[in-house]
């Protein structure tokens, strides 16, 4: 009989990706941690759903779900790219609702939310689908596939919408969360270098840790991440 997990982690995926990207994870050894992958609406089996291209809409209807689901266990965000940004104003919406904050967030291979705004209002929705394919962006996997690519295209536009109308709420105050920030070394799309700003939006503790890879290194070394994530929690556990 497996032991009862110390964590329950609520996983959000990339621009244009699905829950099935965390599906994996289930299978990893037991560091004590319990997957749930995060279904955003239009996208993966809600793709009969409609899409959802505005990020306030996205955590009002997310919260209420997760808010049910945060009573008999610590639990955390894991948020890559899009998702990490995704994550981090669903904590500050549950805040808002006098829930229990997430005991971390751990946001992957995406920079600070003032940065990531004034990046994608700073570009055409053209010219940000054509560096998001090209550049990295999305995996490779699915843009050598032209089937592939044709599925998940409407979702990927919907999600490069969403983050172009980001708009960072200027007079926000700091969270009352620890930040684990993952970066990928060889990451072009979210420099491992900038993501250290994301310490100006918490009053917590702040770790970085890098991985080896790209911008979709969560891929590779998701049992690395598991551990790490198992870790750092457990000793932000410990401390309260």
């Amino acid at each position: 009989m497996s032991s009862r997990p110390r964590l329950r982690l609520f996983c959000l995926p990339f621009a244009g990706g699905s829950a099935s990207s965390f599906l994996s994870w289930n299978h990893l050894p037991n560091v004590g941690i319990e997957v749930w992958p995060v279904h955003l609406p239009g996208h993966g089996v809600w793709k009969d759903e409609p899409l959802v291209n505005d990020i306030w809409q996205v955590v009002d209807l997310l919260a209420p779900a997760v808010s049910q689901q945060i009573e008999d266990l610590p639990y955390a965000f894991y948020g890559h790219s899009m998702g990490a940004l995704v994550a981090f104003e669903l904590a500050c919406n549950l805040e808002r609702r006098g829930e229990r904050l997430p005991d971390a967030l751990v946001l992957s291979a995406c920079p600070p939310p003032p940065n990531l705004s004034q990046y994608y209002r700073s570009h055409t929705e053209g010219e940000l689908l054509n560096k998001i394919l090209k550049g990295g962006g999305f995996p490779s996997e699915i843009t050598e596939d032209p089937d592939a690519l044709e599925y998940f295209l409407p979702s990927l536009i919907n999600d490069i919408t969403l983050l172009k109308s980001y708009i960072w709420p200027t007079q926000r105050k700091p969270a009352n969360v620890p930040f684990f920030l993952h970066g990928g070394l060889q990451d072009v799309i979210a420099p491992l270098v900038g993501l250290s700003a994301w310490r100006e939006h918490t009053n917590s503790s702040v770790t970085l840790t890098a991985f080896p890879g790209g911008h979709f290194f969560f891929y590779h070394q998701a049992e690395a991440i598991q551990q790490q994530i198992a870790a750092g929690v457990r000793m932000t556990l410990s401390g309260k």
